[in-house]
């Protein structure tokens, strides 16, 4: 991808310019139809690009005996995805695509462009090996952070909406924790997200950015440990929490019943601040 971002602006500018030199053009006839005429234009400026791009490819490769995709790869692409095998890394990554949703901003979705193919290729990493008959080499995958951090959605929010539902005194907050826990089941936190709402919320903004810090902690620590299989298995991100630990370790029931503490210690961070809210509501 990549690569390919970068082929894309250096070609284009070049070919535009070389396009625009008057000595490049083939002159065709007044008979030819400008179309075509214009295609007949482009074709030297065409060659010369792609000829550029061939020299400087087959010099790296003569040079360095590496190919311009395993250049990137050594250069770029392997310290990302040894930076996310380590736990502080993963926190940093973890805590900042969190704190954005706090101010209305999907961490997901604006850190993903990050974390999507880093984690995709840990994951292929680990199916690779597994395959081959050896011990995955990443924790961190992307089905790790769908299992184990995103249950509910972002700020793992299973855990707020069990916490809401048995200590919350408030019937708004109880009414929005049982119509957003449909969905949130199916790891969309939308609904308490901004219905509760978290985004802009002083009290709610601690535990959302602690939870999710928490609980990849546990993981991390517990996948290390080798008490839960590594995740190896591609799984949609909708699947409900503790099924999606078992299907993406391939069937390891451990990985379920570490969802179901790592929900539990996370409903116990968020209850201060569920009974702090309802303090609050009080005093008004």
């Amino acid at each position: 991808m990549l690569l390919g971002i970068i082929a894309a602006l250096v070609s284009v500018p070049m070919v535009v310019k070389l396009t625009n030199n008057s000595r490049l053009k083939i002159k065709m006839p007044d008979s030819v139809p400008p179309a075509i005429a214009k295609s007949f234009n482009s074709l030297i400026p065409t060659v010369l690009t792609i000829s550029v791009f061939a020299i400087v490819e087959v010099g790296l490769r003569t040079a360095t005996g590496l190919t311009i995709p395993e250049i990137i790869i050594n250069i770029l692409q392997a310290p990302l995805v040894g930076g996310f095998q380590t736990l502080p890394g993963i926190l940093l990554y973890v805590f900042l695509s969190t704190f954005v949703f706090i101010f209305g901003i999907h961490g997901a979705f604006v850190f993903g462009a990050i974390s999507g193919p880093i984690l995709l290729t840990s994951l292929q990493q680990n199916v690779e090996a597994i395959n081959a008959g050896s011990a995955a080499p990443n924790i961190v995958t992307q089905p790790f952070l769908d299992a184990y951090v995103y249950m509910g959605g972002g700020g793992t929010m299973i855990c707020l909406v069990i916490a809401l539902l048995i200590f919350s005194k408030r019937e708004d907050q109880r009414m929005i924790a049982k119509l957003g826990g449909v969905s949130n089941l199916f790891n969309i936190s939308e609904p308490i997200m901004f219905g509760l709402p978290i985004v802009f919320n002083p009290v709610y903004a601690i535990p959302f950015c602690i939870v999710p810090m928490v609980s990849t902690m546990l993981a991390y620590l517990a996948t290390s440990l080798q008490l839960v299989n590594p995740t190896y298995i591609l799984i949609p991100w909708v699947t409900p929490p503790v099924l999606s630990g078992y299907l993406a370790t391939a069937g390891d029931i451990r990985a379920a019943i570490l969802q179901l503490v790592i929900i539990v210690a996370g409903v116990f961070i968020y209850m201060p601040f569920v009974l702090i809210s309802n303090k609050m509501e009080e005093n008004v």
